[in-house]
């Protein structure tokens, strides 16, 4: 693409889905779901914390999610570029996954870019499209 490394472009073709924040938080007690309109108003949940951040497109937004966690600009290029191909980083503070989600929806086949960063206690996963695929869950 003839961009210096680090450069936050989307390459996928969902440039329509809107973008979303959806937050888990796991305790003793339970599980809380939320809808976040601001990534700073995690910090009011205590609690293992799952954030499906939706709608990848919206390149501002979700670069404010990396900002907030201290992603790096080359990390944050792999969840914006969905032709990187499925692997598992593991670095020192964080682990970092690229999967290609592959199902059926209305007799056609979807693939999608989904990324994955675990730290501590919170997973951030980042998808282009907003699907059931995680329900079960």
């Amino acid at each position: 693409m003839n961009q210096p490394p680090g450069t936050l472009t989307y390459t996928g073709q969902y440039t329509q889905e809107p973008f979303a924040m959806e937050l888990f938080v796991y305790t003793p007690e339970g599980v809380d779901r939320v809808a976040l309109e601001r990534i700073e108003d995690i910090e009011g949940y205590r609690g293992f914390k799952w954030l499906n951040v939706v709608g990848i497109c919206h390149v501002p937004e979700v670069a404010g999610v990396g900002r907030y966690f201290d992603l790096s600009d080359l990390l944050m290029e792999d969840i914006f570029h969905v032709w990187q191909r499925s692997r598992l980083d593991i670095e020192k503070d964080h682990l970092f996954s690229i999967h290609k989600m592959i199902y059926l929806e209305a007799q056609h086949l979807v693939m999608e870019h989904l990324s994955m960063v675990v730290m501590k206690d919170t997973l951030v996963t980042f998808q282009e499209v907003k699907t059931d695929i995680f329900n079960p869950v």
